[in-house]
């Protein structure tokens, strides 16, 4: 497992962590995680790790993470566009998140962080 410390401005609230699992990578940033294949010989795909780790750091991806209260509901990633649109704060549309009530967005350096309420 690799931790790698939250640069100045940060507000993670997990660090981006890399686990390799056999032929399996996890990715993990703030309370988003994403698993990958490994080896995997498509090096400028977005399922490649290595490509993944560089959008993060570069702030060309971010996370979004939904709750309940103070319970996770759901996480994904979003592109610097789609934090530029904020699109993201629509509510989604899914039965399963019908009692999501806020959302939190961080990004590496801080930059494209957002919150807010649903």
């Amino acid at each position: 497992m690799v931790r790698v410390p939250d640069p100045p401005g940060s507000n993670l609230e997990h660090p981006l962590t890399i686990r390799i699992y056999g032929d399996e990578i996890t990715i993990e940033m703030d309370w988003h995680h994403s698993h990958f294949d490994w080896p995997n010989p498509f090096a400028e795909d977005v399922n490649h790790p290595i490509w993944f780790i560089s959008a993060l750091v570069e702030e060309r991806l971010a996370v979004l993470t939904c709750f309940a209260g103070a319970q996770l509901r759901m996480s994904t990633v979003l592109t610097r566009q789609e934090c530029v649109d904020t699109a993201f704060k629509v509510k989604p549309a899914e039965i399963w998140l019908e009692d999501v009530d806020h959302f939190r967005v961080r990004s590496w350096h801080g930059t494209l962080d957002a919150e807010g309420a649903y």
